[in-house]
């Protein structure tokens, strides 16, 4: 049994509007034309739909659940991925280009005489540009403006990239109490913390970028 034109964007439609993800949706709607290709079934394709789904994947209810599955899997593994590049800015041979980073950043916050909202703007230019680079491909991919099936991947990456924004936010909030009170964390702080900050910072940013690259297969070289 092979479907109309007609009858094949009905069924996507329906899938699209029963499914989140672009890959869930994308296995069940291949699943769903092989079936129809090698099984016999009476009655029309609608019922022949509903026998598949139902035999198969356990019914309607039964898809939100194996994409909730699938979304959990996904981010473990996501996340697993992203703790690893993490991690290897800390081991051979990466731990080379590390330590001399942090070197040339403490002793240079030793010399530089910037105002303390200066640090600040720094570490916040870098602790935002996650959550640019997450908008951007939102953008190119064509999920702000465009009808274009959400990846469980995109998922996995906003999750992580929106980490440092949240605590760049709880750091303003503790900015803003200190200084209320008389004081600066940013004045105070030691080269040393500043230093462990910036680093920190910037080796999240490069294991997204890593693990962006790695999703999505593109050329960003980190």
């Amino acid at each position: 049994m092979k479907p109309t034109e007609q009858q094949d964007i009905l069924l996507r439609q329906y899938l699209r509007e029963n499914l989140r993800y672009r890959e869930t949706y994308e296995e069940v709607y291949d699943h769903i034309l092989t079936a129809l290709e090698h099984r016999t079934y009476n009655g029309t394709l609608e019922e022949a739909v509903n026998q598949i789904l139902r035999e198969d994947f356990g019914g309607h209810e039964k898809l939100k659940e194996m994409e909730t599955d699938a979304k959990r899997q996904a981010i473990a593994d996501g996340v697993s991925k992203f703790m690893r590049f993490f991690v290897s800015y800390f081991r051979m041979p990466r731990v080379f280009y590390t330590l001399p980073a942090a070197v040339v950043i403490y002793f240079s916050l030793g010399q530089i005489r910037l105002a303390p909202m200066m640090f600040e703007a720094i570490f916040g230019v870098v602790i935002m540009m996650p959550a640019i680079l997450s908008l951007r491909r939102y953008y190119v991919i064509g999920y702000l403006f465009k009808d274009t099936k959400r990846s469980i991947r995109d998922d996995i990456f906003g999750r992580i990239s929106m980490v440092p924004t949240r605590l760049f936010v709880f750091l303003g909030l503790g900015i803003i109490i200190s200084t209320d009170k008389g004081h600066n964390i940013w004045a105070n702080a030691t080269p040393a913390v500043l230093t462990a900050l910036y680093v920190l910072s910037a080796i999240y940013l490069l294991s997204l970028v890593r693990l962006y690259r790695d999703e999505f297969k593109l050329s960003v070289i980190a």
